[in-house]
């Protein structure tokens, strides 16, 4: 599913979707959740590859995909099609997202399992990505 307004950026289509993923799996976004999609957005309205109202659809569409398409099925569709760097940066952002709001959920570990899985990253390279996003979300 690529909305119309955001065909010609992929990427940031299944970067949306899959942060949906993680904010919707303990059944409650956090205030903190969702600012962090908006934030990774924004930066998109503020280059001016986004407006606001396309912005605002592609968060909608996101939560919309991940609430009507199963994780295993979106991860079938976006393995062979993201860029090892690419899948390093979705990993990177879901830890991010999941971090913020200084609570882990089981569901969102396993949703990032799974992520990680499907793109069959080397271990040491998401321990190091899992210590730091610890680190930079550690307020305290």
């Amino acid at each position: 599913m690529v909305e119309p307004t955001t065909a010609g950026n992929p990427g940031l289509v299944m970067l949306a979707q899959s942060l949906a993923y993680v904010i919707e799996a303990d059944n409650r976004a956090s205030v903190e959740e969702k600012a962090k999609m908006i934030t990774v957005l924004a930066k998109h309205v503020a280059r001016g590859e986004l407006t606001q109202d396309q912005m605002r659809e592609l968060t909608a569409n996101a939560f919309k995909h991940a609430g009507d398409i199963s994780l295993d099925m979106f991860l079938g569709t976006i393995v062979p099609r993201a860029t090892p760097a690419q899948k390093l940066s979705l990993v990177v952002n879901l830890y991010d997202a999941m971090l913020v709001d200084g609570q882990v959920a089981e569901g969102e570990r396993r949703i990032i399992d799974k992520f990680i899985a499907a793109f069959d990253l080397d271990r040491q390279t998401i321990r190091a990505v899992r210590e730091l996003m610890l680190l930079k979300n550690d307020t305290a």
